[in-house]
């Protein structure tokens, strides 16, 4: 909607007026900083300037109230009127009433968890592995091409003392130094009918074939798993070295293969390949990278624990080297999850090695549960998830009270059918509902694709889970004091409801309830 109007009102002010969203203690639907970026322009106080904007929004018929805050804001409420005739456009071509405006050649990829095949999923890994999934959701909602991909890290030391260990349980050896200690390589060597060629790839294959099966019952099923040795089978390694080397962007120097990454803003130039002739991740990290812009993709998203972040601005120097921008990359970092059990930090088991695995996690409390709570804050923010609260079958667990949102709309609607009343609502009248709850519930259904656009944007989805829960919350207040059955237009304007809280849920990964 936002998208809308700002479109329509460029027409009339330029193309330098932008709306915004406010904070939310602003009570307005948009704001406009216009009077305040145009004053010194334009000579005069932005007062004055927001008076005569006031002028040339009246006739548009967006907006009922316009309100200036010092030192050069305009607050907008939107008019019933709009909201309901918008409503009813919604109501009536649902389906494609939310266009989005996608721009060509916009391919993206996104790497998601991506964790070293050496162990099982921890709940960390499903954090990562959830955001990308939601991304990609709605980015194929929003239009866009888009695919999600696995990197498996299949080569170098960490393999070999892989290998090494699943050798030493099989022969019931001591396990190297620095060898892995989970209880599930005793697992896998136990369930070997002879002893492999190769240990290391045994324990690889075991290994990911847990984690595809484990990501697909979170709800997470990539488009391809990417090995890093095709990188080296396929030539692309060799490939992307010399395009570098042509560019002098690549050096020798005491044996070694350095990158020149101070010239991208790093404190010092980095090795690609060792003294011993040992390739290092960074050298395969680029390559990958390459790779995939080399398959057409314009955005790449990699979504990496905060541990990570150092690696960041390394990896982007290394970008740029590749020949692209800002606008072709970029990192989603999250922060690490902390389990509790009412309110107390837990461990659940020791199965694989001092850590809570993904897959307990979702055998607790469910997976639908599991991947609400894993976006209940933002990438940015520690996530608390307390597993006894995520059980909780009551309004103060939010994925309950999410859920009973649209369980609730699925029973006035079984009543509705019980006493057969019509569900014909091609002649609803929007105009009608003159509750502030009614005008509040037809407005945030229609800001839905804003929210998509922000999420896209700012690779953030936690917007989503925000405004399902604030339209949830918006419809139990309304629920509560407000009859259906003997009100078409409420009707039809729940059933819009029902539409939007059923699109979001499965943009979120989560199945609709009908009862709880």
């Amino acid at each position: 909607m936002k998208a809308k109007i700002e479109k329509e009102l460029k027409k009339i002010l330029g193309e330098d007026f932008y709306l915004e969203f406010p904070p939310e203690w602003v009570k307005a639907d948009f704001s406009t900083s216009f009077p305040l970026k145009e004053a010194k322009k334009r000579k005069k106080a932005p007062v004055l300037l927001a008076e005569e904007l006031k002028e040339k929004l009246k006739d548009t018929g967006f907006f009922a109230e316009m309100e200036f805050l010092p030192p050069g804001f305009l607050n907008l409420k939107l008019s019933r009127e709009f909201v309901s005739g918008e409503f009813a456009e919604f109501f009536t071509n649902r389906k494609t009433a939310f266009g989005f405006e996608i721009p060509g050649g916009s391919r993206i990829i996104v790497e998601a968890v991506s964790a070293n095949p050496t162990g099982p999923l921890h709940i960390g890994h499903g954090r990562g592995g959830v955001i990308g999934d939601v991304l990609v959701r709605i980015y194929r909602y929003m239009g866009y091409e888009v695919d999600m991909e696995y990197y498996v890290n299949d080569r170098g030391r960490q393999m070999r003392l892989l290998g090494e260990s699943l050798k030493a349980r099989y022969e019931k050896k001591d396990l190297p130094e620095d060898g892995y200690k989970g209880e599930y390589l005793v697992q896998i060597a136990e369930g070997l009918k002879e002893r492999p060629a190769d240990f290391t790839r045994a324990a690889l294959e075991s290994i990911l074939s847990g984690i595809r099966e484990e990501l697909s019952r979170f709800g997470i099923v990539y488009d391809r798993y990417f090995f890093e040795t095709s990188l080296y089978a396929g030539g692309v390694i060799e490939e992307m070295k010399k395009q570098m080397k042509e560019k002098d962007l690549i050096f020798e120097e005491d044996g070694a293969l350095w990158f020149r990454a101070t010239r991208y803003g790093d404190d010092k130039d980095r090795v690609l390949v060792k003294k011993d002739g040992e390739s290092t991740y960074f050298l395969s990290d680029i390559a990958y990278h390459y790779e995939k812009y080399r398959r057409g993709y314009a955005l790449c998203i990699n979504v990496w624990g905060a541990d990570h972040h150092g690696y960041v601005k390394r990896l982007e120097g290394a970008v740029e080297a590749l020949g692209r921008g800002k606008e072709n990359f970029h990192v989603v970092l999250y922060q690490l999850v902390r389990l509790l059990r009412k309110g107390e930090p837990v461990v659940m088991s020791t199965r694989a090695g001092e850590f809570v695995t993904l897959e307990e996690v979702m055998r607790e409390v469910g997976t639908d549960v599991t991947r609400f709570y894993l976006l209940l804050r933002k990438t940015t923010s520690h996530l608390d998830f307390d597993l006894e609260k995520a059980k909780e079958e009551s309004m103060d667990n939010p994925v309950y009270y999410l859920q009973y949102a649209h369980a609730r709309i699925s029973s006035v609607f079984q009543k509705a059918r019980e006493r057969d009343l019509s569900c014909d609502f091609s002649g609803a009248d929007f105009r009608n509902l003159e509750d502030d709850r009614e005008k509040e519930l037809m407005k945030k259904i229609l800001f839905f694709p804003d929210v998509l656009v922000r999420c896209g944007e700012e690779k953030e989805p936690y917007y989503l889970v925000e405004y399902l829960l604030g339209l949830a919350q918006v419809f139990h207040n309304y629920y509560n004091n407000s009859r259906f059955l003997e009100h078409p237009d409420r009707l039809a304007l729940i059933d819009g409801l029902k539409y939007v809280l059923a699109s979001g849920l499965s943009l979120l990964g989560i199945k609709p309830m009908e009862k709880m």
